[in-house]
């Protein structure tokens, strides 16, 4: 059976609301989903990393979603490289610490929250990317996006 394994990251030391919400987001997409992707012979398993720390590279991973693929040989592939969005930071609150939260830019919008769309977005590229649908799709990436994930 194939296997997409979806981690999410979020941080010990520093609690966010869209992050939470992020996490619910995925929960239960993942919940609808999994026996979906199953019967097509597809094993689809959630995880959510806490890490600790407040540097930096630390803090910019939190509200990272990423997709491992068994067929590629275990490597993450971000969520905004399976669909073609791109990345920054911006300020946001966190309880009581000013910091800056990963955003996904897709479409002309910014979320800190990600949106279940842009996460079942995510799951059906990967998953055509694991049935063999990734590569010749014109843009060379899962599923037809033009974000490469090196499927």
């Amino acid at each position: 059976m194939s296997e997409i394994v979806i981690t999410h990251y979020t941080l010990s030391d520093v609690s966010c609301e869209s992050w939470k919400k992020t996490g619910e987001t995925l929960r239960k997409l993942h919940d609808q989903m999994a026996p979906r992707f199953r019967l097509m012979g597809m094993e689809v398993t959630l995880l959510e990393k806490e890490l600790s720390g407040t540097d930096k590279e630390t803090v910019r991973r939190g509200n990272l979603v990423t997709f491992t693929l068994s067929e590629l040989g275990g490597q993450e592939i971000p969520l905004e490289d399976l669909i073609g969005a791109e990345t920054s930071f911006e300020p946001c609150s966190c309880g009581e610490t000013a910091t800056t939260c990963r955003t996904i830019r897709y479409e002309g919008h910014g979320y800190q929250e990600i949106p279940s769309g842009l996460l079942a977005d995510a799951m059906l590229r990967a998953s055509f990317s694991t049935l063999g649908g990734g590569c010749g799709s014109g843009c060379e990436s899962c599923g037809g996006g033009c974000g490469g994930c090196g499927a």
